[in-house]
């Protein structure tokens, strides 16, 4: 969290999506130096390649600069993917892991345990994220027909099961509590979020998104900051988000609320 006006992260009008990427290993390199493992989690949502999920370059370039540490690689794709472990095997990302050597896994075909916060909240999670010391998240920032954004906080949402998304997505449970709860359990060290291209409306073009151009990379270690500088960066552009505030977001404002991070930290424009 912010302290004495500290930056929790910083922002940038670019495409160099390479250029950005390196500067935020280098700027978080205590981080990364300190951890043994390594686990590093894109947003694969289904089929659809970029703005849908994670950019290539931006894949490619962490893995790059974390050459020669342990490193995995990993998602859950959405619950209305079938073979979500053969959708995965054809993706781009796969690909771009294979490339360099390192391990993709579906979340999906992994061991699973019940976690609960200390406000008795309990959310099906997969255990990898568990089992490492860093998580270097890699979101897009886009519109959510049903959680209104996803950013920094909602990519953690691809560790639960799909037991668990059915009920959350089906109202049984309250989607926006647990997307904060993940965070409290498990949220990322790093975050590094794409915003070249968004998508309006929704998160996918087979459900109606529409791509956009917003011309902006952020990255930082406050998921709740750099979701309200997304937001700022999104409302002009979607109707469904105008003159949204942060705590309209309802997961942004639970997450706020647990300390996952602050409603008020800096994220500076460079």
């Amino acid at each position: 969290m912010t302290q004495n006006g500290d930056a929790v992260g910083f922002m940038r009008k670019t495409s160099d999506r390479k250029g950005f990427v390196s500067e935020t290993i280098e700027k978080y390199s205590d981080r990364i130096e300190s951890a043994e493992r390594i686990f590093v989690k894109p947003n694969i949502v289904s089929h659809e390649p970029y703005p849908t999920t994670t950019h290539p370059e931006v894949l490619d370039t962490v893995l790059e600069e974390l050459d020669g540490k342990d490193v995995v690689v990993g998602d859950g794709l959405a619950i209305d993917i079938m073979r979500t472990h053969r959708t995965l095997l054809d993706h781009e990302l796969h690909d771009v892991c294979e490339r360099r050597g390192v391990k993709i896994l579906d979340l999906h075909q992994t061991p699973s345990s019940t976690y609960k916060s200390e406000r008795g909240f309990s959310v099906a999670l997969s255990r990898t994220p568990f089992n490492f010391d860093l998580i270097i998240s890699l979101p897009v920032l886009k519109s959510h027909k049903i959680c209104k954004m996803t950013g920094a906080l909602k990519n953690q949402f691809g560790f639960a099961t799909k037991a668990e998304r059915l009920r959350l997505h089906s109202g049984l449970k309250d989607i926006d509590k647990a997307i904060a709860e993940i965070n409290v359990l498990r949220g990322p060290g790093i975050v590094i979020m794409d915003a070249v291209e968004t998508m309006t409306v929704t998160n996918e073009i087979r459900h109606g998104g529409k791509p956009a151009q917003l011309g902006y990379m952020l990255a930082g270690t406050d998921p709740v900051a750099l979701d309200v500088a997304g937001l700022a960066l999104l409302a002009p552009i979607d109707s469904n988000l105008w003159a949204k505030k942060p705590k309209d977001i309802a997961y942004i404002a639970h997450a706020a609320e647990y300390g996952v991070g602050n409603l008020e930290g800096v994220v500076e424009e460079i």
